[in-house]
């Protein structure tokens, strides 16, 4: 093969690796670390969006936490990210946090009772003030 032409199959293959197909044309299913029902999608990817950690009770001796970010998109509808997996380290009532990560959907996702958006955290910064 000539040193051109083999170049150009090297390149094509750069590409199509980079670039992939997907089944049906849809776009590949990101890898989440918390545990999504199997038929979850990522609605909307989050780039350092800055937000507030709020403490809601939620039983005797347990509390669930939420990132308040009104005004950020009309998908999120109760004006929270919930986000599975917060460190403690966050779990601050009234803490102001610049987060980024993936906001999630899935089927009867309207028929869960939830506290806010499905959230997985990518990263997460307390900002301290």
């Amino acid at each position: 093969m000539e040193p051109l032409k083999a170049s150009s199959a090297i390149m094509a293959l750069i590409v199509a690796s980079v670039f992939g197909c997907s089944e049906n044309g849809a776009a590949p299913k990101v890898e989440l670390k918390c545990d999504w029902p199997s038929d979850y999608k990522v609605d909307t990817t989050i780039v350092d969006q800055l937000g507030k950690i709020r403490a809601i009770p939620f039983r005797p001796n347990e509390i669930k936490y939420v990132v308040d970010v009104y005004g950020l998109s009309k998908r999120i509808t109760t004006g929270s990210l919930l986000p599975c997996n917060l460190p403690k380290s966050a779990e601050i009532d009234g803490k102001q946090v610049k987060i980024s990560g993936h906001l999630l959907t899935f089927r009867n996702i309207n028929q869960v009772d939830l506290f806010g958006n499905p959230f997985e955290l990518t990263s997460i910064e307390v900002i301290d003030k």
